[in-house]
């Protein structure tokens, strides 16, 4: 698989955000590397139990992570949370770069 090819797969995953389904955000949350190990375990159960989409990732606080997720850990909290805002980066910068594109066509 060349480079391009990866990042096409890259570009339709991030692009869909707003589609994910739970079984979607856990996969993420576990590529994440936070979603490995005792702590992972117990966030995976979270997610699950709210049945966190696509959509909650775009719409969470940190707030949110305290009072629904449950999540006291400060150390992982501020880890989750610096994961959630790159996705969402990652997430913008694909929908500016598809819509200038389509400006350009």
């Amino acid at each position: 698989m060349d480079v391009k090819t990866r990042e096409g797969d890259r570009d339709k995953r991030f692009h869909a955000l707003s589609k994910w389904r739970t079984s979607d955000v856990i996969l993420w949350l576990r590529t994440t590397g936070i979603g490995r190990g005792d702590n992972g375990r117990e966030l995976v159960a979270r997610f699950q139990e709210e049945k966190l989409q696509g959509p909650d990732l775009l719409t969470l606080t940190q707030r949110d992570l305290i009072r629904v997720l449950k999540i006291v850990s400060t150390p992982l909290r501020l880890e989750l949370w610096k994961c959630i805002l790159e996705l969402r980066e990652t997430t913008d910068s694909l929908e500016a770069n598809r819509s200038e594109l389509s400006n350009n066509m």
